[in-house]
């Protein structure tokens, strides 16, 4: 760690304090107050910037690089009170150290202008330094700098204004590969996108625009974006340089050239090239030129010193590995996942330790609905985080939390990612993913039209209509369904019809625009791999208004048509789960049962599992659904709504089922942070509270679902409310109230099958009120 403390021996003085960073001594007048390590390190940290921000991800660097971050978040906050307690600084009102919430800390004391054993001068002045890496130095990155080769000097004496900004954006073109060995062609582009992109000084045009921009010049996106094409592209983007490398064979030996173009005159505002003796040196001789270029082009020192994983860590040492990543990278852009796959798997086999491969090959997995498999490379890739780049990691680290479900960590990261990187749109949408889990459904709307504004592509205009749909923004959504399809004609990325039309059947549900519905299902196109979509939403219509009989039959050819295009969760979690829960709240619970054992043979993840649970409890199994709650509360000890919600809500449910509904409340309690993200939250408490023969409670419960439009494609319960809403003025007495409710739920169900047991209870409490 760097010494905060200038010259060694002398005391750093404030507020009364005087610290020797040398002895670790903390002395307060004539008393000597003791400081174990790890929080006089913390202290020390703090005092390097003082005023400043020093956010826990830097201090986990700093003081416990290898540890888990739940062990790391333990003795942070454990070194924090011990701090606090020698520092005699309350937290509650600090005037020493400040904490920010999931963010870090900042030393916000007075330190004295003068002080030391000796009277000498103050030994913190008050600037801050650099936040060197571990084992870092000025000396490090000076050497390889020279080492990269004598072009720093122009720049250093002649050039030092900055050539970019972070508002100008750079068109990285296509390596021209002189050498006839293919091995070089994508790969050393690919590698240099690697070292630049990890900088959050420089703006890299996406690949995703360049390859749009591309079409829009009657070229193909495979084309190669070189010379005088590589600047039409960067004049159109508006971009200011572009980069373009190249590669020759000398005899034996290689010449590996970089240069960057201005675009609008056409000069070359930065050159450099080196030769290298041997195949295997070129990527590393690659890296220390993009470090040269990167300064030369603006980037501070301190940046660089942070940010600069050399080339062969943050990749791979192996050409073949790298060049079956790039052509991975080339298939995903295409749209062709299974391809992607195919090729990044390659790059792992080659090597084992290309830690971005395996997070890239874990996305194509999932896409291509093999989730056992994405997992284990998800995981391999998070072991090997620390040989990746910074922007890098917090790819890995996000996704990686948010598939074992750990929302505290993920949220924590994005947001540390974001704050690094704020032109990064992936962040952004990570982020409203794990709002919109927590229900936080306005607040990830928003923060999905943040994402879209740093990456406009299809992925996120899908997400913000989603996000806009269930926070009831309807003409945001149909203005992103609108762009969509407009990119779409413009070649800027895929977007199949039947989305268009399935998010437009769900606002037209929530508007009760009947009409509408039979309009767009008339012409939806016939043949889509979205097209269990569709039917399960129309499958889900039949169900809110009681029929049953058609709504298993929508669902049934929505299961098979998921399981027909090899996406089996689809089956299992969007399909199977949703009818078992219906069926169970309905009083068909042979049915319930049947449909939620069929799930987990079909697909048997965490989640089909949690909600196969609620189902079996629900419908009576109440030894099925205990064992699953149990297993899942014991295999997945960090998953925030596993732990907070789904399995409290088994349990619950459980006891409801046991004529035990106060403890079924109790149950629930920790879940009311996250309720509005699972409504089968709400509507279990709503239960258990009319078991309790609490009227004004379950009216409180049922009338949240109400107030939720959201909430009515999610099961029928919104229309079940209404009925929990009549039962709960019945209990309170209020007969007029009740039967109101009670005429609303019928109304609904006016069509209903006249089987439904839920339905024959109805109408029976309902004359009775007569």
């Amino acid at each position: 760690m760097p010494n905060a403390i200038d010259q060694p021996r002398k005391l750093v003085r404030f507020a009364g304090f005087g610290l020797d960073p040398v002895s670790g001594e903390l002395r307060h007048g004539e008393n000597t107050v003791r400081l174990q390590p790890q929080p006089l390190k913390l202290l020390l940290a703090l005092l390097q910037r003082p005023g400043e921000l020093v956010t826990r991800d830097e201090l986990k660097q700093e003081l416990m690089p290898d540890a888990a971050y739940g062990d790391f978040d333990h003795a942070i906050n454990l070194a924090v009170s011990k701090l606090r307690a020698a520092l005699n600084d309350p937290p509650d009102s600090p005037e020493l150290i400040e904490t920010l919430p999931r963010r870090g800390y900042r030393f916000v004391g007075k330190i004295e202008a003068e002080g030391g054993e000796s009277g000498g001068p103050a030994l913190v002045k008050g600037k801050s330094r650099p936040w060197l890496r571990r084992g870092e130095s000025w000396a490090v990155v000076a050497l390889l700098v020279l080492a990269a080769g004598a072009a720093i000097f122009f720049y250093v004496r002649k050039q030092r204004a900055p050539i970019v900004t972070e508002r100008d954006t750079i068109v990285l073109a296509d390596f021209t590969n002189k050498t006839g060995d293919p091995v070089f062609t994508d790969t050393l582009r690919q590698a240099l996108a690697v070292q630049l992109s990890q900088s959050p000084f420089l703006n890299i045009l996406s690949d995703t625009h360049m390859r749009q921009t591309m079409q829009q010049m009657g070229r193909q996106p495979q084309d190669p974006a070189v010379d005088e094409v590589a600047r039409e592209l960067c004049l159109r983007t508006k971009s200011k340089v572009y980069v373009a490398g190249s590669i020759a064979s000398v005899g034996s030996d290689y010449v590996v050239g970089l240069k960057a173009i201005n675009c609008a005159t056409g000069e070359a505002v930065f050159q450099e090239q080196a030769e290298v003796s041997r195949k295997e040196n070129v990527l590393k001789t690659l890296g220390k030129q993009a470090t040269v270029l990167r300064y030369g082009l603006g980037e501070s020192m301190a940046s660089l010193q942070k940010f600069n994983t050399p080339l062969e860590e943050a990749t791979t040492s192996s050409l073949e590995a790298l060049q079956a990543y790039s052509l991975g990278v080339k298939q995903r852009l295409a749209l062709d996942f299974s391809a992607a796959a195919a090729l990044y798997q390659r790059a792992v086999e080659l090597d084992p330790n290309f830690a971005i491969a395996h997070a890239h090959l874990a996305a194509m997995l999932r896409l291509t609905g093999k989730d056992a498999e994405a997992q284990e490379s998800s995981m391999r890739a998070f072991s090997l985080r620390h040989r990746v780049t910074e922007r890098e990691r917090f790819y890995i680290e996000s996704a990686y939390y948010l598939r074992i479900g750990d929302l505290e960590n993920a949220r924590h990261t994005v947001e540390l990612w974001a704050s690094l990187y704020p032109q990064d749109g992936e962040p952004y949408l990570d982020l409203a993913v794990i709002l919109h889990n927590q229900g936080q459904h306005e607040d990830a709307y928003w923060t999905t039209r943040e994402a879209l504004k740093r990456s406009p592509n299809q992925q996120i205009r899908r997400a913000l209509t989603y996000e806009a749909i269930e926070s009831n923004h309807f003409d945001e959504a149909e203005k992103a369904l609108a762009e969509a399809e407009a990119a779409q004609r413009a070649g800027e990325g895929s977007w199949d019809p039947l989305m268009t039309a399935t998010y437009s059947y769900e606002m037209a549900f929530l508007r009760h625009d009947t009409l509408a519905m039979e309009k767009i299902v008339l012409s939806a196109p016939a043949d889509s791999k979205f097209k269990h979509w569709l039917l399960f939403d129309r499958s889900q219509t039949e169900a809110y208004y009681g029929r049953v009989r058609r709504a298993r039959e929508l669902n049934r050819r929505a299961i098979n048509w998921a399981l027909e295009l090899d996406r089996p969760r689809d089956a299992s979690l969007f399909e199977l789960i949703p009818q078992a829960l219906w069926e169970a709240n309905f009083g068909n619970l042979a049915e319930a049962r049947q449909l939620a054992g069929e799930a987990q043979s079909i697909e048997s993840d965490k989640d089909v599992k949690a909600a196969a649970g609620l189902a079996l409890a629900r419908s009576g199994d109440f030894t099925r659904a205990g064992k699953l709650a149990d297993d899942l509360a014991a295999k997945y000890p960090s998953d925030t709504l596993l732990q907070r919600c789904s399995v409290p809500m088994i349990r619950a449910a459980i006891a409801s089922g046991r004529n035990h509904p106060a403890q079924a409340v109790a149950l629930l309690q920790d879940a009311e942070s996250t309720e509005l993200g699972d409504p089968q939250v709400i509507y279990t408490r709503g239960q258990a509270f009319l078991a309790l023969h609490d009227g004004s409670e379950a009216a409180a419960e049922f009338q949240k679902i109400i107030d939720h439009p959201n909430f009515l494609m999610e099961d029928p319960l919104g229309a079940l409310a209404y009925l929990g809403i009549a039962r709960a003025h019945a209990l309170r007495g209020d007969r007029q109230k009740a039967r109101a409710e009670y005429e609303t739920f019928l109304t609904l169900w006016k069509d209903a099958d006249p089987d439904v047991p839920i339905y024959q209870a109805a109408k029976s409490e309902y004359a009775h009120l007569q």
